[in-house]
């Protein structure tokens, strides 16, 4: 279960490049020193993750804005997300 610590976050949209498949979805790192995780629960199939911010009192609340609106999760983006 994810509630202390910091993280980083990467969103990817589509993203490719020669020789790649499509990338897309929510990715995070604790403290940017961890390994890269997906965190999708709650998020649309295939997410086009399109913005992230984090509320800057509450480090667990973070906004992702994806192709079916925005995300917001109270948990570091562990668990469900629910549309903002």
């Amino acid at each position: 279960m994810a509630s202390a610590g910091s993280y980083v976050y990467v969103g990817l949209a589509g993203e490719t490049g020669p020789g790649y498949t499509a990338k897309s979805g929510l990715f995070r790192s604790r403290d940017g020193e961890a390994p890269w995780e997906r965190v999708g629960a709650g998020l649309p199939a295939d997410a086009q993750v399109r913005a992230i911010a984090a509320h800057p009192a509450r480090p667990g609340a973070v906004l992702v804005g994806t192709q079916d609106g925005v995300y917001r999760s109270e948990d570091h983006g562990a668990g469900r997300k629910r549309k903002a």
